[in-house]
């Protein structure tokens, strides 16, 4: 799993996660350590580096690594599965670009006026 590029991180039953870099003896590579802290927090984030131990997907969802399990069949069900037709059936594609990009853009605002790298006041 390639962190910055998914919005919608669905996992198959069988899955397995780790962030192994510990038991490497390297640090966290392709933006983990940007993005797992923002979206599992520090705690959990901190306790899957430090131990470096592989779990499952019932825990990825506990922990919110993933937002949703599914059985194996219907992940791969389609070529982009369920959650991306329901996307492309449902919803304005600037909007959800649009809404992407805003909540992106305010993870690193202090206050809700202010977006980083914004050019208004």
């Amino acid at each position: 799993m390639t962190l910055p590029r998914r919005q919608l991180r669905i996992a198959a039953e069988s899955a397995r996660f780790g962030f192994v870099f510990a038991r490497r003896g390297l640090v966290p590579e392709a933006a983990s350590s940007w993005f797992l802290p923002r979206i599992v927090g520090i705690s959990q984030a901190m306790e899957w580096v430090a131990t470096g131990r592989v779990f499952d997907a019932a825990e990825a969802l506990a922990g919110r690594l993933v937002s949703r399990v599914v059985p194996d069949a219907e992940l791969l069900a389609g070529p982009r599965g369920r959650s991306t037709a329901e996307i492309a059936e449902n919803t304005s594609a600037v909007s959800v670009t649009l809404s992407r990009q805003l909540l992106w853009s305010m993870l690193g605002a202090c206050t809700p006026g202010k977006r980083t790298g914004s050019t208004h006041a």
